[in-house]
């Protein structure tokens, strides 16, 4: 599976098809620090080569690998959306605070998907 994959797919479980949120170079840096900790666990050897992983991970070890990728994604996410704002103008409210909240449960609801699986 190639790296371009794994990224459209993550992009796609973290509800940002068209890359509006997080760029390829951040995903790819969330499958890079992903891939060790799931060959760790599964006791498999997986290296990523020439934009590819190889040997072929079998579905579970996909399926892992994606899921501490997007967990690792979220904390990322939740890093950049740490300083949003609040602005209320009128009977208008913009309220952007609880976003890095939002991140981190996500991140800890994936970690504990992770663990059990």
């Amino acid at each position: 599976m190639t790296l371009e994959e794994l990224i459209a797919v993550l992009r796609t479980d973290l509800g940002d098809p068209n890359g509006e949120s997080v760029d390829d170079a951040s995903l790819e840096r969330a499958i890079r620090r992903a891939l060790p900790m799931v060959c760790r666990d599964l006791d498999v050897t997986h290296k990523i080569v020439d934009g590819e992983v190889q040997p072929e991970p079998d579905d579970l070890s996909k399926e892992l690998l994606l899921l501490r990728a997007q967990a690792f994604a979220c904390s990322m996410l939740r890093a950049m959306t740490a300083r949003n704002f609040s602005f209320k103008s009128g009977d208008k409210e913009v309220d952007k605070t609880k976003q890095a909240d939002w991140w981190a449960k996500q991140e800890k609801d994936l970690l504990a998907e992770y663990r059990e699986r």
